[in-house]
């Protein structure tokens, strides 16, 4: 067994394997659309304080 050290943040994106995770990301997804997806799952896994330490990704260009 070994231990990564991520903190909250990087654990509610790794840590979301279960069948419980994915019907909640299914979920949000549906609600919110794939660009509010972050906000709503910083808020569904209790940490959206930390929204105001991801910068604005909205103006990255889709891979083609």
């Amino acid at each position: 067994m070994f231990e990564l050290g991520l903190g909250e943040v990087a654990l509610a994106f790794t840590a979301a394997s279960s069948k419980t995770d994915q019907a909640a990301i299914a979920q949000l997804l549906a609600e919110h659309g794939p660009d509010g997806f972050v906000p709503a799952w910083l808020q569904h896994r209790g940490v959206a304080w930390a929204l105001d330490l991801i910068p604005n990704l909205v103006n990255l260009e889709k891979s083609q």
